[in-house]
């Protein structure tokens, strides 16, 4: 009965027990920074693995994102960055925190508004170019996938998180295939299962002229399905089959050194003279 007697004691005199409760401190370290114009953009994790954007304005004035969960935003950075591969005119929201939409400054400059919102409404946008838009995208999911890797030590210490070197380097590499080489010239994605391609020859298939089908392969290995293209037949039933054939199979996206870059999944049917 000993644990009873101070509460029973205030209660004789009329007074509830006091219950405090302590709330671990959350400790933030940033894993990386993007300077878009004059504004700059920093992303930080959590202690408790979680992940937030600091917008600073010219003004100085910081502008602090709500903590997001890190594989809500692995999947939401996997759209964004479909997008800019093929982009569509699509705009993109994050639970009320980030946007990302297409934009047009002056008559020469396209590229993209990001807004950032804090948890009580307040929001910064940003006009940014196409690559500096894919540098904050990278960044985000950069931390998105690297946060499950840090241990609890390294999530506790102060100051920044040292720099992931060979990410970064394949962040360089990947940028590079995907700005300075045409889409044509793509490599070739390799398949990691065998299925066999059952069709039915097309209608308009041309001795020796090759019939091409292809697909977007990003990076992570996420086929792009809107960026299906076909070369050399007109045939509907066909050019069904073989993109379904793509989506089926599952690919493995080329390399440059250690590094996955943008590739393409592709079938190559030729038609030959008996």
């Amino acid at each position: 009965m000993n644990c009873f007697r101070i509460p029973l004691w205030l209660a004789a005199f009329g007074l509830s027990p006091v219950i405090v409760s302590v709330q671990a401190q959350v400790n933030w370290r940033q894993t990386d920074s993007v300077r878009i114009g004059q504004n700059l953009t920093r992303i930080e994790v959590s202690s408790t693995r979680r992940i937030r954007v600091i917008a600073t304005g010219k003004d100085g004035q910081p502008l602090t994102s709500p903590d997001m969960s890190p594989e809500a935003l692995k999947t939401w950075t996997a759209s964004v960055q479909t997008e800019l591969v093929s982009p569509k005119g699509m705009g993109y929201e994050f639970e009320n925190t980030l946007e990302i939409q297409p934009a047009r400054k002056g008559s020469d400059s396209v590229g993209y508004v990001i807004t950032v919102a804090d948890s009580t409404g307040n929001t910064r946008a940003t006009f940014a170019t196409a690559s500096q838009t894919r540098a904050l995208v990278v960044a985000l999911s950069r931390a998105a996938y690297r946060l499950p890797l840090l241990r609890d030590e390294e999530l506790a210490q102060t100051g920044g998180l040292p720099s992931d070197s060979g990410r970064a380097e394949c962040d360089r590499v990947r940028d590079s295939v995907l700005d300075r080489v045409p889409p044509e010239n793509w490599p070739n994605a390799r398949a990691s299962n065998r299925e066999v391609f059952r069709f039915r020859p097309p209608f308009d298939a041309v001795v020796d002229v090759p019939i091409t089908a292809s697909m977007t392969v990003l990076p992570n290995g996420v086929l792009d399905s809107t960026s299906f293209r076909i070369t050399g037949t007109a045939d509907p039933h066909y050019e069904r089959t073989a993109r379904d054939f793509l989506l089926n199979m599952k690919w493995i996206p080329a390399r440059v050194g250690d590094c996955p870059v943008v590739s393409r999944a592709s079938l190559l049917l030729t038609r030959r003279q008996r």
